[in-house]
């Protein structure tokens, strides 16, 4: 009898230490965030893409986009947005969430992906006039005008020219109607991504 008690006392000793062992490393069962994650968490533009449907008689601006949390929202009216300009303050992006309608949510995989591609795109405004037409519709993609997400070496710099306060890179991607213009082949699968929202959605 007295030699079963040590070997009990043992035994209890020997599953006190394990348990302590696995509570004082909780990390070890924490899941690593992936990249897509990880980049969406980084980007502080809160709208990655936009389809908009500008009507510059009405004063007005319909469509949908696509914000960082993966979702597709509607926009039901808004002031138009100016096309012209490459970069938009904050207000911008907000003025376009504000009063917006949740449609669904995307893939976030292939959302990150075309709009790290649209990122890197280097576009040049060239826009034609068409006086005959009275709205404009456009594809574009917003971006923090500083560095954006992690370990981003091709990210635009801080312009200096650029108005007061947070602004953002606003990319024309291609635009028809009243301004227009054409897009350019690296841009085209990027189109082809948001063009298929645009069927979805009747638009």
């Amino acid at each position: 009898m007295k030699k079963i008690i040590p070997f009990i006392a043992i035994l209890l000793c020997i599953g006190l230490l394990s348990s302590c062992e696995k509570e004082a490393s909780p990390n070890a069962e924490t899941p690593q965030l992936n990249d897509v994650t990880r980049y969406l968490n980084a980007v502080t533009t809160d709208i990655l893409f936009a389809s908009l449907k500008i009507d510059h008689q009405a004063n007005s601006t319909s469509g949908w986009f696509i914000d960082k949390e993966g979702t597709l929202r509607m926009i039901k009216s808004n002031a138009p947005i100016n096309l012209v300009d490459e970069l938009v303050p904050e207000t911008t992006i907000t003025s376009l969430y504000s009063g917006s309608e949740v449609v669904r949510p995307v893939d976030k995989d292939a959302l990150v992906s075309f709009h790290k591609q649209a990122r890197s795109l280097s576009l040049k405004r060239s826009m034609g006039v068409n006086h005959d037409e009275n709205t404009t519709t456009a594809y574009l993609s917003y971006h923090l005008d500083a560095v954006e997400g992690e370990d981003c070496s091709d990210c635009t710099g801080s312009n200096p020219y650029a108005p007061e306060g947070t602004t953002y890179q606003q990319k024309l991607l291609i635009s028809s109607g009243h301004l227009n213009q054409s897009s350019v082949s690296i841009a085209e699968a990027i189109n082809d991504y948001l063009w298929a929202f645009d069927v979805e959605l009747g638009n």
